[in-house]
């Protein structure tokens, strides 16, 4: 399964929490939440590398793990490349959103709309008022349960903060599955290479969605 469930969604895959993540929660939500306060601002922009695994109710892989690299500058702009299992690009200046499948020789353009705001991709990516969509309580060990305010696909996000920025994101959806995303670097600043305005490849067909 790709990122651009995550970035854009479309169904969550969560699990069951680790124990770390099933610490009775303290109930002072202003403690919940200076942490992920402090973190936004912080990381303004980031860079680093990502892994994602992909489990079922069981605990079993549905698919192999994927890398990649990422950048972000808030709010809205970002890179997502993943490089193993699949070659897929997604790329956004805040309006435009591209999905670039490599492998495919493909890109996909639209709007990028409102998708961002209320997604779990909003805590890496989006502007600072993410506590305003989601409740919010201290799980853990560095570790924040966020539960959407609104109707929708996925129930549960837990956000790990590590020394440098995220260290981990493990969502849950209403069919018993799992996504964790590891960062194992995770730095500030977008990097000197980042550009949010995606350089169409040669050659590429290019689909228009609405």
């Amino acid at each position: 399964m790709k990122l651009l469930s995550l970035l854009l969604s479309v169904t969550l895959l969560g699990a069951v929490p680790t124990a770390s993540m099933a610490k009775t929660p303290t109930t002072d939500v202003a403690q919940a939440v200076a942490p992920l306060n402090a973190f936004f601002k912080a990381y303004p922009a980031a860079h680093g590398t990502f892994t994602q695994t992909v489990t079922d109710a069981q605990g079993k892989a549905t698919g192999p793990k994927s890398t990649g690299t990422f950048a972000f500058a808030r709010p809205g702009r970002f890179i997502w490349k993943t490089t193993s299992p699949d070659n897929q690009t997604i790329v956004t200046n805040g309006q435009t959103l591209w999905i670039y499948e490599e492998d495919l020789d493909q890109v996909i353009v639209r709007p990028m709309g409102n998708e961002l705001s209320a997604s779990p991709a909003a805590i890496l990516f989006g502007a600072d008022n993410w506590s305003d969509l989601w409740t919010i309580k201290e799980a853990g060990p560095n570790t924040y349960e966020l539960r959407p305010k609104t109707e929708s696909q996925y129930d549960t996000l837990w956000v790990t903060l590590g020394k440098s920025g995220i260290e981990r994101l493990v969502l849950k959806d209403a069919f018993s599955q799992t996504i964790t995303i590891h960062f194992p670097r995770f730095e500030k600043g977008a990097g000197s290479d980042a550009n949010f305005d995606f350089q169409m490849p040669e050659g590429v067909e290019v689909l228009t969605a609405p």
